[in-house]
């Protein structure tokens, strides 16, 4: 969970004060994958960024953390784009987890973007800002599935 401003301070975030609780009865692992918070790294290739190696690296921490506090079995939680490799971990591996907790669980990739789409048409309308409704128009529908350039001029 790359989010340490989130995950460690304060009481006024819900993390944190779950957090607070949870650490008195369980180990808690907060994990940034490959490329990600502090595991960033410019040298990283871009070839290993892909979903099988996120799956082993996974894997690999999961084996560690079993073997290291000597459990059969672990509980898994997966938030946002962690829940979809949460739910394919859970899938491939069932006996080495207790339980997933899916946190803002991912359902529907495509239909998340399509409702993305409508609501930023509409609000580009509203403003009148006709350069990011003709750049919104030109990517066409979801799934976006032909470049990262479609998801990112939506995400802008």
């Amino acid at each position: 969970m790359p989010l340490p401003g989130v995950s460690n301070r304060g009481i006024d975030y819900t993390m944190a004060t779950n957090t607070k609780k949870l650490v008195k009865n369980f180990v808690l692992v907060f994990w940034d994958q490959r490329g990600t918070g502090k595991s960033y790294n410019s040298k990283i290739k871009q070839e290993t960024m892909t979903i099988n190696q996120f799956i082993s690296d996974s894997t690999e921490l999961i084996d560690y953390l079993r073997d290291r506090f000597s459990q059969q079995k672990i509980f898994l939680a997966g938030h946002t784009w962690g829940s979809l490799l949460g739910l394919s971990l859970v899938h491939l591996y069932p006996e080495v987890f207790h339980s997933y907790i899916g946190i803002s669980q991912i359902v529907s990739w495509a239909k998340n973007d399509e409702l993305a789409l409508n609501w930023a048409k509409k609000e580009v309308a509203k403003r009148k800002n006709k350069k990011a409704l003709d750049e919104l128009n030109a990517i066409g529908q979801p799934p976006f599935i032909e470049s990262t350039k479609q998801w990112t001029i939506l995400r802008k």
